[in-house]
C-alpha cells in the first residue's frame, strides 16, 4: 500500500501551537526532557535555514506528541520515550561532551528496558524514525543549553525509569517512519515555508521572549564614554542603597581581553600566556524576581544591567601591572583599616568572566563580607560541551593562580584572606597550593578559611593533596552532595569518584566534611555553594569564628565507619531538612 508523504497541506494542524502537559508540574524528568526536545525543535525549525533533517524530526516528534492527545491508550511516559529515542538515535559517540550525555541517557534506557519486550519494541520503533529523519541532536549543542541540562539531569540519575508493566500497543510508530522516509527534500522545504508563515497564538509576553531568543549575536558590553581612559579610582566605590548593592571586585585573570589596548575592555574566553590584574564593579539587585527566572533570562539576553534589574558587571579596569594593582588595593583598605579581610572566589567549569564576577559579588554580599572582594577568573571556555578544554586550561592556570595568591595574601596588606572554590575551581586551587608549598612554602598559613564547594576533582587526588591544605589554610570546609547531577556526569566521564559526590564519602584529616543534600535546590544540584541560603549562613558563622561544626546551627552530626586513610571512626555533618 502506498504511503502518503508529509506535505505542506497535511501538517498545518500538526504543527499548530501546543501547550505543555500537566505532568510537567509533577517534576517528571522523563516528560520534561521530551518536552524540551519538542519545544526546541519547533522553535528552531522556524528559523531562516534549518536543515531538512531538523524539519523532518520536528514533524516526527510533533506527530508522536499528537498521539498523546488523540489516543486514550497513550500516556506521557510512552510519548516521552518515543520522542527521546527518535531524537537521539543518530548521535555518534565520538568522545565529546554532548555525545557523552546522549550516550549516558540512552544507556539508562537500555538498562531500564531490559527484559521488557513491549517497551523495547516502542524504543526500537522510535529509533527507526530517528534514522529515517537523519537528525543529530548533538549538532544543536551550542544553541540549546536548557535542553542539554535536562538531558544531563536525566542521564545522571542511576535509577531505573519507573514505568508501567507494558506500554499501550494500539498505536504503531512504523507509519511515521514510512511517511518520513517517503517525504522528499522539496516537500520538507515547502513545509518549512508554510510553518514559518503560521501566525503565533502566544501571549504578548511570550512573544517578547521569543524576540529576545532571536536577538543578534552577543556584542561586547558598552563602556561608558567617560570611562574610556579613566583611572581605576574613578570606578564607583562599593555602596548599598534601597534597591541594590554595588560592589567592587578585584581580580586576576589569564583570559585574553577583547581589546588589549583598552584598559576598560571586558575579557574573552581565550587563554592568555600572561596574568592580568584588574578591577570591576558589579550591580547586584535586591529586588526579588517574581517571574520564575523569566525576567533574569530576558535581562541577561538583552545585556541590560542597572541597580534595579538583574545583576550586571558595568565597569572594568585593567591595571598596567601588579604594582599598580596592589597600590590600588592598598588605597582602598587603608581607607577602612577595620575591614582588612580579603575574600577570594575561584569559579568552576563553564563560566565566563561576567558570571564569575557576579557570583563573587553575590556571595560576598550574602555572607556580609566587609573587606575587599576578589576573584581569580581562569580562562574557562564558558561552554557546557568543552569540559575537556576547561580541564586542560585548569592545569595550565595553576602558576597564574599561585602568582595571584602570593600578591593577594602576602603583598596586599590584608590581615586575613578567605577562599571560596567551586566545582572544577577546586582542582585549580588544590594544585596551586601544592605548587606554592613546593616552590616557596610560607612560614605561616597565609589563608584563614577555605570553602570547597562541589569539588569536581578525583577523590584520590583530593586525598593526596589535602595535606597541603593543612600547611596553607587555618580552617578547611568541604561541602558535598549525594545528588549532584554535574558531578555524576563528571564521574562517568572521568571514570573515578569525585570528591564532591557521595558515596563514597570524602573524609580527610583537618577538613570538615558537610553534606548539603537536604538543602540543595539549585539547577543540576551543583550550585549550592553560591545559591543555598543555609550554606551561606554556615559560611557566615565560620567567618565570625564559630569553627566547630557541632556548635553551628542547622547541622547534624553523623558518625561513620573509619575511612581507609583514617585510624578511627570519624564524623561528618549534614544540613538539617
Amino acid at each position: 500500500m502506498a504511503v502518503t508523504p508529509y506535505n505542506a497541506e497535511n501538517v498545518i494542524s500538526l504543527l499548530a501551537p501546543i501547550h505543555p502537559p500537566e505532568e510537567l508540574n509533577q517534576n517528571n524528568v522523563l516528560v520534561a526532557t521530551a518536552w524540551e526536545i519538542l519545544k526546541y525543535l519547533r522553535a528552531s525549525t522556524k528559523r531562516a535555514r534549518p536543515s531538512t533533517h531538523k524539519i523532518a524530526m520536528t514533524i516526527a516528534v510533533s506527530e508522536i506528541w499528537a498521539l498523546l492527545r488523540e489516543s486514550s491508550s497513550w500516556n506521557p511516559e510512552t510519548c516521552a520515550i518515543a520522542i527521546i529515542s527518535a531524537a537521539t538515535n543518530q548521535s555518534v559517540s565520538d568522545g565529546d561532551d554532548s555525545t557523552a550525555i546522549i550516550a549516558e541517557a540512552r544507556s539508562r534506557f537500555t538498562k531500564s528496558l531490559e527484559g521488557r519486550s513491549g517497551w523495547r519494541k516502542l524504543w526500537n520503533q522510535a529509533g527507526l524514525i530517528g534514522k529515517a529523519a537523519g537528525f543529530r541532536l548533538e549538532v544543536e549543542a551550542a544553541q540549546a543549553q536548557l535542553l542539554w541540562e535536562r538531558l544531563l539531569v536525566f542521564a545522571a540519575d542511576a535509577n531505573n525509569i519507573s514505568l508501567a508493566e507494558s506500554p499501550p500497543t494500539k498505536n504503531d510508530l512504523s507509519l511515521i517512519r514510512d511517511r518520513i522516509s517517503a517525504t522528499t527534500t522539496k516537500q520538507l522545504t515547502e513545509i518549512h515555508s508554510v510553518y514559518t508563515a503560521m501566525s503565533p497564538v502566544a501571549s504578548e509576553s511570550l512573544s517578547k521572549i521569543a524576540l529576545c531568543a532571536a536577538a543578534p549575536p552577543e556584542q561586547p558590553d558598552p563602556v561608558a564614554p567617560d570611562m574610556e581612559s579613566a583611572p581605576w579610582s574613578q570606578l564607583p566605590p562599593s555602596q548599598e542603597d534601597s534597591d541594590a548593592h554595588r560592589i567592587r571586585v578585584w581580580f586576576g585573570t589569564n583570559r585574553e581581553p577583547r581589546s588589549p589596548s583598552d584598559p576598560n575592555s571586558i575579557f574573552s574566553n581565550r587563554l592568555s600566556d600572561s596574568l592580568r590584574y584588574g578591577l570591576c564593579t558589579v550591580n547586584v539587585s535586591k529586588v526579588p524576581d517574581a517571574t520564575g527566572g523569566v525576567q533574569k533570562f530576558i535581562l541577561s539576553l538583552l545585556r541590560i544591567g542597572n541597580p534595579k534589574r538583574a545583576s550586571k558587571v558595568d565597569r572594568y579596569y585593567t591595571f598596567k601591572n601588579k604594582t599598580e594593582f596592589l597600590a590600588g588595593l592598598n588605597s582602598e583598605t587603608s581607607a577602612n583599616p577595620d575591614a582588612r579581610k580579603g575574600l577570594l572566589y575561584v569559579h568552576g567549569f563553564n563560566t565566563n568572566f561576567e558570571q564569575a564576577a557576579i557570583a563573587a559579588a553575590e556571595f560576598s554580599i550574602a555572607i556580609k563580607h566587609s573587606g575587599p572582594t576578589a576573584m581569580f577568573s581562569w580562562a574557562s571556555a564558558g561552554n557546557l560541551f568543552k569540559y575537556k578544554q576547561d580541564s586542560d586550561t585548569v592545569d595550565k592556570s595553576r602558576h597564574h593562580l599561585v602568582e595571584f595568591l602570593e600578591a593577594f595574601t602576602n603583598q596586599a596588606g590584608l590581615d586575613s584572606v578567605d577562599i571560596v572554590a567551586h566545582s572544577m575551581g577546586n582542582q585549580l586551587v588544590l594544585r596551586a597550593l601544592k605548587d606554592w608549598v613546593k616552590n616557596s612554602s610560607p612560614a605561616n598559613p597565609p589563608i584563614r578559611n577555605i570553602y570547597l564547594g562541589a569539588p569536581d576533582i578525583a577523590q584520590d587526588e583530593f586525598t593526596k593533596k589535602s595535606p597541603y591544605l593543612k600547611k596553607m589554610v587555618q580552617k578547611a570546609t568541604l561541602y558535598i552532595s549525594d545528588s549532584d547531577s554535574a558531578l555524576v556526569l563528571s564521574r562517568l566521564k572521568n571514570k573515578n569518584p569525585r570528591a564532591g559526590l557521595m558515596p563514597p564519602l570524602t573524609l580527610v584529616p583537618a577538613v570538615d566534611t558537610i553534606e548539603t543534600s537536604n538543602i540543595d535546590t539549585s539547577r543540576l544540584r551543583h550550585a549550592y555553594i553560591t545559591e543555598a541560603v543555609a550554606l551561606r549562613s554556615d559560611v557566615f558563622c565560620v567567618q565570625e569564628g564559630k569553627l566547630d561544626p557541632n556548635l553551628r546551627p542547622n547541622l547534624d552530626t553523623v558518625k561513620t565507619s573509619p575511612a581507609p586513610s583514617l585510624p578511627a571512626p570519624q564524623e561528618y555533618w549534614r544540613f538539617k531538612n
